[in-house]
């Protein structure tokens, strides 16, 4: 396939670039920062023009956008709004112009309930896990917009494939060193039920999502098999949330968000956890 990775000068865009060229696809690049080159753009992701004029010249079959300034950016709120809601209606809307089949984008897990001082009424969640979405920051809340959009994309064009990818915690490897001290606070670590995704299981599901051409809206959540506690999950379930409802058995660090549902439909197989770097 020819597939245009926005954001794919960033750790995950690359290792998403990298995973996809493996697997023989065609990748060009578009970033606000890095090289310009024969399969790379280097714009503002913002400026519409400029997002659709490269979009629709590259005849793509296919577009991940990864682009964005990530949550924990340190830059007022009004900014990260403005930078992430205007880049995602960008790229999104020139590939729908630009009659791209295939859209991935990388959607959240702040979407599902985040942070969980509530109990889940059934765990481990899953794509279709009722949430009472709250609005607590703009990150999130761009994401929920986001998901809208998709959702109101995928609706009016029958022959469109959107992959909505809900991205648990990305973690590089060289941050497994501090997962030791979240045993000294479990309850702080817990916002996300103790989930992580290693970003080259990320980028894994990011490819394979792209590869998945059935049209419709489609959410997957990409998460490690095993949470970042070397406390058993039942430990944590019967400390933190006595009160949910588990509707399967789980092994004894397995995670509370399910990734069976990116596995079945995409074949994704995470390969990295933090326990093989003790």
């Amino acid at each position: 396939m020819k597939i245009a990775i926005t954001g794919g000068n960033g750790r995950l865009g690359s290792e998403a670039t990298s995973y996809a060229q493996s697997r023989g696809h065609q990748v060009t690049v578009v970033d606000r920062q890095g090289e310009l080159g024969a399969h790379s753009s280097i714009l503002d992701l913002t400026d519409f023009a400029s997002v659709e004029s490269v979009i629709g010249r590259g005849r793509f079959d296919a577009v991940i956008h990864l682009a964005g300034m990530p949550g924990r950016a340190r830059v007022a709120g009004d900014v990260l709004f403005r930078n992430n809601m205007l880049t995602s209606y960008n790229v999104l809307t020139a590939a729908r112009r630009a009659s791209v089949r295939k859209i991935v984008f990388a959607s959240s897990e702040t979407i599902l309930g985040l942070p969980f001082e509530t109990s889940p009424a059934e765990l481990p969640i899953v794509e279709t896990s009722p949430t009472s979405y709250r609005v607590s920051h703009e990150y999130g809340t761009v994401k929920y917009l986001e998901d809208c959009v998709a959702q109101q994309m995928a609706a009016e064009d029958p022959e469109l494939s959107i992959s909505a990818m809900m991205l648990t915690t990305i973690v590089l490897p060289e941050m497994y060193a501090e997962f030791a001290r979240y045993e000294e606070d479990a309850r702080a670590r817990g916002y996300n039920l103790w989930s992580y995704t290693d970003v080259r299981d990320a980028a894994q599901g990011v490819v394979l999502a792209c590869e998945h051409l059935a049209p419709g809206y489609e959410r997957f959540i990409l998460a490690a098999d095993d949470t970042v506690m070397t406390t058993s999950t039942a430990e944590l379930l019967a400390h933190f949330h006595p009160t949910s409802r588990l509707t399967r058995a789980l092994d004894t660090h397995q995670s509370l968000f399910s990734n069976e549902k990116a596995k079945r439909m995409l074949g994704y197989s995470p390969q990295h956890n933090w326990r093989s770097h003790l």
